[in-house]
C-alpha cells in the first residue's frame, strides 16, 4: 500500500539515500528526452492524441525537432509544423525549448 504524502516527506532524505545506494547504476541512466523518444516510437500506431501527448513530454523534457522527426519519419521541419504550435500552448511561459 502507498504511504501517506507526509510520511514520504518526512523520511525523504532516508527515501534519498536508498535510491542512490540501492538504484540503477548512474552508466546505465538514460535522459528523460531519450525515454520519451522511446516511447514516441512505441505509441506512434495509437494514433494522434498519444503521439501528440508524448511529442509534447519528449519537447519539454529537452528532446530537438530534429529527434522527433527521426523518431517519426519525417524531417524536423515537417515535425515542427505539425506540432509546433500544440506544443507552444502546453509548455509553461517560463521555461524555453529553444537551444541557444
Amino acid at each position: 500500500m502507498p504511504r501517506p504524502l507526509h510520511e514520504a516527506l518526512r523520511d525523504a532524505e532516508k527515501i534519498a539515500d536508498w535510491f542512490e545506494s540501492e538504484g540503477p547504476p548512474p552508466e546505465t541512466e538514460i535522459p528523460v528526452s531519450e525515454y520519451f523518444l522511446g516511447l514516441l516510437a512505441d505509441v506512434m500506431h495509437l494514433g494522434d492524441e498519444k503521439i501528440n501527448g508524448v511529442v509534447n513530454l519528449s519537447i519539454g523534457a529537452g528532446a530537438s525537432w530534429c529527434q522527433i522527426g527521426e523518431v517519426l519519419g519525417i524531417t524536423s521541419e515537417q515535425a515542427e509544423q505539425r506540432f509546433g504550435a500544440l506544443t507552444e500552448q502546453s509548455i509553461p511561459s517560463h521555461r524555453s525549448t529553444k537551444v541557444p
